[in-house]
This record gives C-alpha cells, structure tokens and sequence, in this order.
C-alpha cells in the first residue's frame, strides 16, 4: 500500500471536519491530507447519516454499498454519493493523486500505479531533462491546487490561494520564472523534499516506460 500526502488550505471542508483517518479512494493508495497549518479557522460539522456516508466513501465504498449499509434507495444513496464527492472536492483529491503518481487508466478503469525507486535528484536538474512531463506548474499545484501566478510591479508571483489569504510561493521576472522560485522554495523545506524527488521520479519513470 502506497501512502501520499496532499496538502490543502486550511481552509479546505476536509480540514474543517477535522478528518485525520487515511482516504482509500484510489485502489493500492493510502491519501492522507493536511491543512499548510493544521489549524482551520472554522469547523464544519455533518448530519449523522452524511457522516455515515463519508466514513463510507473514504473507505472505498461505492454507491451500492451506501445505498445498503445507509437502508436507502439506490437513486437518494447516488444523490449523497455526488454531493459529498463534490462539496468535499474528493474526485479532486483523486485527480492530484493520479498526476502525483503518473497512473495511467486501464480499459475497465482499473488503476495502474506506477512505483519507481525516487533518485536524490535537484529539481532543477529533473527539470531541464527534455523528456519530462511534469512542469513546475503542475508540481506547485499537486501540494498548492489552487495555486496561481498573478502579475506584480516588476514581474510575477505565485500566490498559494488567490481567494483567500495566502502567502508567495515564489516570484520571478517572468511567469515561467516564478513556477521555478516557488518549486525551489518547496525544494528548501525538508517536509516537501522527499515528496518532490518521489514525484519528479515518477513522472519521469512513467514517461520512460510510455
């Protein structure tokens, strides 16, 4: 069982109901997802059967499985189902978590993950190898999803979350720049350097193996 991290604002539902357990939504991955700070600024709370559901979702459970377990007619289960995997922004979750791992979709759906041995590379050093796939955009945004570049006086800068309170992830003279200052300062912190050589390895390996 492969184990991946996804950081997400605080501000995030997930973050707010103070979910902790591992989500099981993408089969042979453990996805645990914290908060930039771990400390929500509110809390959300759910009704006792949408909580019922979610423990349900996050363990893999599938329509049919609410429908059964939550006593419920197969069209009200799928309508939960929906409006928990959209308010919760979990079919997002999964979308980063594919990209992440460069998981390719087989014919009936199931999910092929892709596990090369993550070398200690600079991330400049990946980046310049011509057969990369992955941009410094697409990185930023596996731990940043919201992240996006806006001009300033002098060039451009990556904000973390353009609608909320945010921080600089990086800043350069031209928006190909800022994407490369913000991947650098992720680099520096040691909680983000191992993830980033796992997945610039990845994606590399995947493109290899294509």
């Amino acid at each position: 069982m492969e184990t991946v991290v996804v950081m997400v604002r605080d501000e995030h539902p997930l973050i707010q109901l103070g979910l902790l357990d591992p989500l099981f939504l993408v089969e042979g991955v453990a996805i645990r997802v914290v908060g930039v700070t771990g400390r929500p600024s509110r809390r959300r709370l759910l009704s006792s059967r949408n909580r019922r559901a979610l423990r349900l979702i996050t363990r893999g459970g599938g329509i049919a499985e609410l429908a059964d377990r939550l006593r419920l007619p197969l069209e009200r289960a799928e309508a939960i189902h929906e409006e928990l995997i959209r308010m919760l922004g979990l079919d997002r979750i999964v979308s980063q978590v594919r990209a992440a791992f460069g998981a390719r979709m087989l014919g009936d759906g199931e999910m092929l993950l892709r596990r090369p041995e993550a070398r200690d590379l600079h991330p400049s050093e990946v980046s310049s190898t011509p057969e990369r796939t992955m941009t410094d955009l697409d990185l930023v945004r596996v731990f940043f999803p919201d992240a996006e570049a806006r001009r300033r006086d002098g060039g451009w800068e990556i904000v973390s979350d353009p609608q909320h309170r945010s921080h600089r992830l990086g800043e350069g003279a031209t928006e190909a720049e800022a994407w490369s200052s913000a991947v650098l300062r992720l680099w520096k912190d040691d909680w983000f350097r191992p993830l980033i050589v796992q997945i610039r390895s990845m994606a590399a390996e995947d493109q290899g193996g294509a």
